[in-house]
């Protein structure tokens, strides 16, 4: 028996999954499904079955501009942005948070943590991530908050922290949309 036939029917016999790293990217073979970092040291990643980009559905209310129109930035969603801080957090390595999705539908299932709302504290539960050219008229993330070091309450803090940046940003561009126009200062 050549060395790739025995390899080949020892992976067959492992159910573990086949983990392959390169620098930004982790195998996953079962299911062929892939684990992204945005960028090395990132605390993002997103997860691909395939070629297919995978994304978490979100909620579906204050969809204003759903239906794009004929301006010039029309495509363009300008609903309310959601605090980054309420996003689950997938924690620990690839393998640990990739969960069995019991029917053959093209998603997947992960293990996250979601914050506990106005309380500090996690509950655990798990995400149904979907194909992204499945969904519309939703809100959607494609890449999801990652505690590798498994040190989710450090994500949080990080991610409150550019969700007060931003809410510090918006207070002030109000204020300079708003300002009396003088004629040759536009």
């Amino acid at each position: 028996m050549t060395d790739a036939r025995h390899q080949s029917q020892s992976a067959q016999n492992n159910p573990e999954p086949d983990v392959r790293f390169t620098p930004s990217q982790v195998r996953l073979t079962p299911g062929n499904i892939y684990a992204n970092a945005q960028q090395a040291g990132s605390d993002w990643v997103s997860l691909l079955r395939g070629v297919k980009v995978m994304a978490a559905r979100s909620d579906d209310a204050d969809l204003i501009g759903l239906k794009a129109d004929d301006s010039r930035a029309g495509h363009i969603a300008s609903g309310p942005l959601r605090p980054l801080g309420d996003l689950p957090v997938l924690q620990g390595a690839p393998q640990d948070f990739l969960l069995p999705h019991p029917q053959d539908d093209g998603a997947i299932e992960v293990a996250v943590s979601r914050p506990k709302t106005g309380k500090q504290g996690w509950t655990d539960s798990r995400l149904l991530l979907v194909p992204f050219t499945s969904i519309e008229a939703s809100r959607y993330s494609v890449y999801l908050p990652w505690a590798k070091d498994g040190d989710k309450d450090r994500v949080r803090r990080a991610l409150e922290e550019i969700d007060a940046q931003d809410q510090a940003h918006e207070l002030r561009v109000p204020a300079v949309r708003n300002r009396p126009r003088v004629s040759g200062q536009e």
